[in-house]
């Protein structure tokens, strides 16, 4: 299991909901070269959302906003 989040943090893969093998990356680019080496070829993925932590565009989102 993948979990991908600009702003995971290590406290949250060690949630009992996650199993223990469970890998968190902050970069989509990450995610998508892990999946690229696990599987070769033409392969099928399911992203599932978690809308507990999505939000909108955030100030800190945006390159060279000032807090």
């Amino acid at each position: 299991m993948l979990l991908y989040s600009q702003y995971l943090q290590e406290r949250e893969l060690a949630h009992p909901y996650f199993p223990p093998e469970a890998v968190g990356m902050r970069d989509w680019s990450d995610v998508v070269e892990a999946l690229r080496r696990a599987h070769k070829g033409d392969v099928k993925v399911a992203v599932y959302p978690y809308a507990g932590i999505q939000h909108g565009i955030a100030k800190v989102d945006l390159t060279g906003a000032e807090g």
